[in-house]
């Protein structure tokens, strides 16, 4: 698979609090400054998306889609639940934080799609599955649902939980196209990078998997032979170091910041997207 044929890409965090959501939000509107971009948010584990940016939609949401797939058996629906920013400042005028939310939202691009959780969901909500064979089912649906968008879209984010066991995570990484691994500079990290990878590895459709590994909150701590060795990273293109200002996005709702935008074009790049030459290096001195 080219990197041209990378367009369904999970992005995972090693561990909870690594900082994937805020690579994939950031990444999301990168590249949907010059390309069409559908943020679909599956951490069922935690909804952080909506406890940080506040935006919901009462209908248009993940799991009324789900529900629908399941009771109604419809297809090729997935466009029906989508939200721009203009359809979430309609949505979010009579919202207790409509003022933050609103500034918020005049700030994402046009050409960026959201499919995400709601205010009201609750994990316990989610289908169970008491056999491998119906989980498997209803993950080639769902993902059925977000192949057939392929030809609408340039790039489909898929946020998936940290932890492998959660339903929307291994089987999802598994049946996209590419893994954005998101891990910290703590040893232990990379060393669990190491383990978890042989478990994604292991599955057989992960076998045409492209894999994007990124470090976020880099220190010059450690080199870049140290998370080889450790992780057994045979590639590190994208570092990005640690942001106060990451910290103000769950405070002011906002869903980027452009100072991890900007050390996000290597992997922009990976995937296919040009960047500006003024792409900064990360910590590791790499591109």
């Amino acid at each position: 698979m080219t990197m041209s044929d990378v367009k369904i890409v999970s992005v995972w965090g090693v561990e909870p609090n690594v900082g994937s959501r805020t690579i994939a939000q950031n990444l999301a509107a990168a590249v949907a400054e010059h390309h069409q971009v559908l943020f679909i948010d599956l951490d069922i584990a935690t909804n952080a998306f909506y406890h940080s940016t506040h935006w919901t939609h009462t209908t248009k949401n993940v799991q009324s889609l789900v529900q629908r797939i399941q009771t109604q058996q419809d297809r090729n629906i997935l466009q029906q639940y989508t939200m721009n920013s203009e359809s979430y400042q309609l949505e979010m005028k009579k919202n207790a934080n409509a003022k933050t939310i609103l500034q918020a939202l005049k700030d994402v691009p046009e050409s960026l799609d959201f499919l995400t959780l709601s205010e009201t969901f609750r994990a316990s909500t989610w289908p169970r599955f008491d056999r491998t064979e119906d989980l498997n089912q209803f993950t080639t649906e769902l993902m059925d649902e977000i192949r057939a968008v392929k030809g609408h879209y340039d790039l489909i984010l898929l946020n998936v939980p940290a932890n492998l066991q959660v339903v929307t995570s291994l089987p999802v990484i598994t049946r996209s196209e590419g893994l954005i691994a998101v891990l910290n500079n703590k040893k232990s990290t990379l060393l669990n990078y190491k383990e978890r990878m042989k478990a994604i590895k292991q599955s057989p459709e992960a076998n045409h998997l492209a894999f994007y590994p990124v470090i976020n909150m880099a220190t010059d701590e450690f080199t870049l032979d140290d998370y080889q060795q450790w992780s057994h990273l045979s590639t590190l293109e994208t570092t990005v170091p640690y942001f106060p200002e990451v910290a103000m996005m769950d405070f002011s709702g906002r869903f980027s910041v452009p100072e991890v935008r900007e050390y996000l074009r290597p992997l922009m790049k990976d995937l296919g997207f040009e960047t500006p030459q003024s792409a900064r290096k990360g910590m590791l001195g790499r591109r």
